[in-house]
């Protein structure tokens, strides 16, 4: 049972350590003098993928197998291809990048790396925010046709296809995407034009989309910083009277927590669950 919620930043260091306890650079990545930039670490197999920037080549996949560190591909040899969302599918790691013809779904199977589908054959498709449940990879995506929409990659079928259309008029831009149990969470927007509830908080089940419940009927609530523990969601949310605030979803019902600031905006960020 989770006992408490901690509302702060989380700085993460990660530091390789010789036998004598002192911290190493492990390995120059940009001699030219600038700086390697290293971020979005994932463990694969026995190797650390990340973001780097060789000074060269700009912002591409790199690996680190223990012994050397080496870019595993120059996706955007014009640019940067800026990897990002890095998720772990049966045998692949699976993330974003941009190869200079927009921002697709990509898959790296531990030699090779290739693009698993062109989502927007005439933009950029923008692809963000991918998360695992199941056997499958949800994200947010533009299709070109029906706006920013929720996708799923599908681990059995290997092909993405959109969930549903929550935006006939516009964006529905999901984002924040949480797993809960068997459903997943985020923010989204159901469309434009008066008939819309606003940025609310939204589930998939994997075949369909659902409001969980319209927190400010008068506007936008606003859920971000989704974080589970235990069984309970917890997130911030603006119910249009108390400002931006802290709010549990148990299953079935949202509530608001505590009036953290009974004059404003409490400012919620970073809500991290601790202990068990």
């Amino acid at each position: 049972m989770i006992k408490k919620i901690l509302f702060s930043t989380l700085f993460i260091v990660l530091t390789y350590f010789s036998s004598f306890g002192q911290a190493i650079m492990i390995s120059d990545i940009n001699p030219g003098g600038g700086s390697g930039n290293p971020y979005f670490f994932t463990e694969f197999g026995t190797e650390v993928c990340f973001n780097a920037n060789d000074g060269t080549n700009g912002i591409e996949l790199w690996k680190y197998d223990g012994t050397n560190t080496e870019q595993i591909a120059d996706i955007n040899s014009s640019g940067h291809s800026i990897p990002r969302y890095s998720t772990i599918l049966n045998t692949d790691l699976f993330f974003s990048a941009n190869n200079g013809s927009g921002t697709d779904l990509w898959k790296y199977n531990g030699t090779t790396v290739s693009i698993v589908q062109d989502i927007n054959p005439t933009g950029d498709a923008d692809v963000e925010y991918l998360t695992k449940m199941g056997n499958d990879i949800y994200f947010s995506a533009n299709d070109g046709t029906n706006y920013r929409e929720l996708w799923k990659y599908d681990g059995i079928t290997e092909t993405a296809t959109m969930i549903q259309d929550l935006s006939p008029t516009g964006h529905a831009n999901p984002k924040h995407l949480t797993v809960m149990g068997t459903n997943l969470y985020f923010e989204a927007n159901n469309g434009f034009g008066g008939t819309e509830v606003g940025y609310e908080l939204w589930k998939c089940d994997g075949t369909s989309i659902t409001l969980v419940q319209d927190i400010n009927p008068s506007g936008h609530s606003n859920p971000t910083y989704l974080t589970v523990a235990g069984t309970n969601l917890f997130f911030e949310a603006d119910d249009g009277t108390n400002g931006e605030e802290l709010w549990k979803y148990d299953g079935t019902t949202a509530t608001l927590m505590g009036n953290i600031n009974p004059t404003g905006d409490a400012n919620i960020n970073f809500v991290t669950a601790v202990g068990k």
